[in-house]
């Protein structure tokens, strides 16, 4: 559901989670462009009412983004209806229509303008994405494999990187891991790698216990991470790399990229409870006090329901495989870890604290902000 939500959002700045040379059915104006870029939607939309009546199918266009933006869907819905009216092949805006349907509740409509953009052009990779992340939102998943390994066969106008990393997430959500493993491989292969597909890679080997054929791809991510001039890579803080569950109880875990501050978490495994709420992390944890000792690691955890971080009486001299820390993991689900010292720590500098490891509830009324998230998730496997 994210990767919709990031697909549609994306729309008002004209473009996809991955850069693409898709040929546009009009003229882009700039000025809107970068208005809408930096957010000034009322400003667009102030600019174009000055404009002669009725407006072209472009002012349609950007006035309905500019109220898509603006969460005003009536008065989006109504003037991209009027674009794709005057000029039925506008595919920018009637895909867009497609995004503000979606929002508005209506799928059948979404789904119905998506369709009608590949129907007028079989090529339009835009509207594929955006109907497969429809699918995905409604776990329509072997719908999803299909548009994709139709595009697959694409030769031009469309990321083939991109492609494979839809197709391993979408195998992983039917956990076929083995295929998984094949196509974010094959991602991997199409650019040498970006940060997001190897992460993809990464995760679709440890949940096969690949762990050492996932090895050299992690030593891959952090050197994409260590090297990378863009932002939203270098803010990255870790990456997601397997998840189980024990005992009912959802365990994702994650490998820290940076490890120049101390203390740091070497892994972190993140505990949720049946409601979908994290209670604990337990982390492979280094800091002064273990390297004074002349030992690596120490097991830690953040206790969220009694507000503390617990230092445990587990010592490691170097770093230890992952299969025992998985097993450190389940004996501290099982209550078996000793911990011997503990101190206060505040929620708010936790950020997975109190957060479901699903979506969020979309008819939350919560305003309470979050961490913002990229293309790559916390993949992130960040969809």
């Amino acid at each position: 559901m994210k990767k919709l939500f990031v697909l549609l959002a994306m729309l008002i700045c004209s473009g996809l989670v991955f850069a693409q040379d898709v040929a546009s059915t009009f003229e882009y104006d700039e000025e809107y462009e970068e208005m809408l870029e930096y957010g000034e939607y009322e400003d667009v939309i102030e600019d174009i009412s000055t404009h002669e009546q009725p407006y072209s199918a472009v002012d349609n266009y950007y006035m309905g983004i500019a109220h898509f933006a603006l969460e005003d869907f009536d008065a989006a819905s109504e003037y991209l209806a009027k674009a794709v009216e005057m000029l039925p092949e506008f595919l920018e805006a009637r895909d867009t229509l497609a995004g503000v349907y979606y929002y508005a509740g209506k799928k059948t409509e979404a789904e119905a303008e998506l369709k009608k953009c590949i129907e007028i052009d079989p090529k339009y990779t835009r509207a594929y994405f955006l109907l497969e992340g429809l699918y995905e939102a409604d776990n329509r998943y072997d719908e999803c494999l299909s548009l994709l390994k139709k595009m697959s066969s694409f030769t031009t106008g469309v990321d083939l990187e991109e492609v494979y990393y839809y197709m391993a997430l979408i195998y992983i959500q039917k956990e076929d891991y083995d295929n998984a493993e094949l196509a974010a491989a094959r991602a991997v292969g199409v650019n040498d790698g970006r940060f997001q597909t190897m992460t993809a890679l990464v995760y679709a080997l440890y949940l096969q216990k690949k762990y050492g054929e996932a090895k050299p791809f992690e030593h891959l991510v952090k050197s994409i991470w260590r090297n990378s001039d863009d932002m939203q890579i270098a803010f990255q803080q870790d990456f997601y790399m397997d998840s189980f569950v024990y005992k009912g109880f959802k365990v994702d875990v994650y490998e820290t990229l940076s490890e120049a501050d101390m203390p740091y978490c070497y892994w972190c495994a993140e505990v949720y409870d049946e409601n979908k709420v994290s209670v604990r992390s337990i982390n492979l944890e280094s800091n002064e006090e273990i390297r004074e000792k002349g030992k690596a690691y120490v097991i830690s955890s953040e206790n969220y329901a009694e507000s503390c971080r617990e230092i445990s009486d587990i010592e490691f001299a170097a770093l230890p495989s992952y299969e025992e820390f998985i097993k450190i993991v389940k004996d501290g689900i099982d209550g078996q870890i000793n911990y011997v010292k503990s101190e206060k720590i505040e929620y708010s500098d936790n950020p997975f604290y109190g957060l479901d490891f699903e979506d969020e509830d979309e008819d939350s009324d919560d305003e309470t902000e979050s961490e913002p998230e990229t293309s790559d998730g916390n993949f992130v496997i960040e969809r």
